[in-house]
């Protein structure tokens, strides 16, 4: 029970901030996982839509993955909880590669491959405790938490030959910026874009960049807009109304959460921001890779919290809803 004296905060956007040409969602186009869909979800932990024209959904706590039609139509679904061939304790990431679904599972560094109609091909483990993975035909690029590797290349055709590609030891050509990252332990979010391997780390701001064809050779690329503009109400309760008591703006530090390909070359990020601890909008920001500049418009949504913003195609954009654990597809244009 709320008592006479108790201090309410909300944290906003400021509209003003925001530019003409932003992309505001509105409601989606198709949602997959809601009730009466065929399966429901208690947390999508990530998803991909794969050159065969269908939707994959892991679910982290079940755990599963389901399979959808471009349509939004459950096709089916397949793993199952266990330590044994082909069964998941904690699956965090899925991609897709030649026909391949590639899992990672984190309880036991373990990666599993599933072929199209979700049959259980093969497993493989690594000394490292794996934090994300990056899929090529040939090879899975993982980044490691909380050693001095920081990403490792397993070839698919002999798993066991492990290399370890990036080691915050003796990668000097990158300088002070990935000695920022080597003394937050901060593990990196992968994204394959075109020929390049693309390191995400999310409270220093940086991207690491190698391309496929000259492994070895990294560069770090500084994300420039990590702030936004924000407005914080402060609200008094007397004798059981409310009344606003004060209002202040603050800049906000912003928190890139993995970057994924977009339009002409460009990354989209999640962007989140934290006041107190409280996420307080859904917005993904378009970053060139190149420079590290932010360009093109800025995407949100003040009605949902929705997260891992992925392109369709090129008029569509996937998003999870945390809220009512869907997946929810937008229409761009």
């Amino acid at each position: 029970m709320l008592r006479t004296g108790t201090v309410l905060v909300l944290v906003g956007v400021l509209a003003a901030s925001a530019a003409q040409d932003d992309i505001v969602l509105d409601r989606p186009i198709l949602s997959m996982g809601q009730e009466g869909s065929g399966r429901t979800f208690t947390r999508i932990r990530d998803y991909q839509y794969a050159d065969d024209g269908r939707y994959y959904l892991l679910d982290l706590k079940a755990p599963f993955i389901a399979v959808y039609s471009s349509s939004g139509e459950f096709l089916f679904e397949f793993g199952n909880s266990g330590q044994g061939p082909g069964e998941l304790l904690r699956p965090v990431r899925l991609q897709n590669a030649s026909g391949t679904t590639v899992i990672l599972d984190t309880n036991r560094n373990r990666i599993s491959e599933y072929n199209a109609s979700g049959e259980f091909v093969r497993s493989y483990t690594s000394i490292y405790s794996l934090f994300d993975i990056a899929v090529t035909a040939d090879a899975v690029y993982a980044s490691v938490i909380h050693q001095s590797a920081g990403i490792i290349r397993i070839p698919r055709g002999n798993p066991r030959d492990q290399q370890v590609i990036l080691n915050y030891d003796n990668a000097q050509e990158l300088g002070q910026a990935l000695s920022v990252v080597s003394f937050h332990m901060e593990a990196l979010t992968l994204c394959l874009h075109e020929s390049t391997l693309i390191g995400a780390a999310p409270t220093s701001a940086l991207l690491i960049v190698n391309e496929l064809d000259d492994i070895g050779t990294w560069r770090a690329v500084e994300v420039e807009s990590t702030s936004i503009d924000a407005f914080i109400d402060h609200y008094v309760n007397e004798n059981g109304d409310w009344r606003a008591a004060s209002s202040t703006v603050r800049r906000l530090p912003i928190v890139l959460r993995g970057v994924r390909p977009w339009l002409d070359g460009n990354l989209i990020t999640d962007a989140y921001t934290y006041e107190k601890g409280i996420r307080y909008q859904s917005m993904a920001m378009i970053i060139d890779p190149e420079t590290g500049k932010e360009v093109g418009p800025r995407i949100g949504s003040m009605r949902d919290n929705l997260y891992l913003f992925k392109l369709i195609g090129d008029d569509r954009l996937a998003a999870v809803n945390g809220e009512s654990a869907t997946l929810e597809i937008f229409r761009l244009r």
